[in-house]
């Protein structure tokens, strides 16, 4: 961005504008570098007028909500950038679907009211598929939840042996006998200082079931998959 633009833009008063996306498919594997650079380069194709920093190297400035692990999809990603002028949200996603893949598929733009530290749970929904999963495992995994489950949970002081039980808000399990698959519909902490990364509760129904085997992630063996739906507040409403 040449000088002349960036000395107009410094006389404008800069808002944030909130987008919602999904990442699915092959995209689960990116990391979230690799988002970011995504994104930043559809948004620039946009056209869309962002905030740029100041400095030797200015550049727009894009905060996620709840980064993804690697491996887990979602239909309700959210990103928010500063922008300049008003902007026709309509268009926008319009545009910026026409740059983009189907598994990176822009939703709605709106302006945010709540910041994202007011993100306290996220849904999910886990699928475990295994030749080995039998009846009643649905409730081995209920059952688990009923007491306590440690786990060895990272934190930024490192490793701890954790109770995760108190992180799940609710849990819902159900077993398909005919397509082998065990569905699991979860609400986990998402607060900032007691986030659960959803691969802990893969391993909790690996401890009650045996699956997915780690020894059996071979084309027709083992599988999961972990989509996150919905973020919500401290009140359990969708977060916005």
């Amino acid at each position: 961005m040449n000088e002349s633009v960036l000395n107009e833009r410094k006389a404008e008063t800069p808002s944030t504008l909130r987008i919602r996306f999904s990442k699915t498919g092959s995209l689960q594997f990116i990391s979230h570098l690799d988002l970011m650079r995504t994104m930043m380069r559809l948004l620039i194709r946009s056209g869309l007028k962002m905030w740029y920093s100041e400095g030797f190297n200015p550049h727009p400035k894009l905060v996620f909500a709840l980064p993804l692990s690697i491996g887990a999809e979602s239909v309700c990603e959210l990103l928010d950038v500063r922008v300049y002028g008003d902007i026709d949200c309509e268009d926008l996603i319009r545009r910026l679907n026409e740059a983009s893949t189907p598994e990176l598929k822009f939703i709605e733009a709106y302006v945010p009211e709540r910041k994202f530290k007011d993100i306290a749970y996220a849904r999910y929904e886990i699928t475990v598929y295994s030749q080995n999963l039998k009846k009643g495992c649905d409730n081995a995994v209920t059952e688990l939840f009923r007491s306590p489950v440690i786990v060895s949970k990272r934190t930024k002081s490192g490793d701890h042996d954790t109770d995760i039980v108190p992180f799940v808000r609710s849990l819902s399990v159900e077993f398909d006998a005919d397509t082998h698959e065990l569905h699991v519909n979860t609400v986990l902490s998402a607060a900032p200082d007691n986030y659960l990364n959803p691969e802990y509760i893969v391993e909790a129904i690996r401890r009650a079931t045996g699956a997915p085997s780690d020894e059996d992630f071979t084309p027709g063996g083992d599988s999961y998959s972990i989509l996150r739906t919905e973020m919500l507040d401290s009140e359990g409403q969708i977060f916005r």
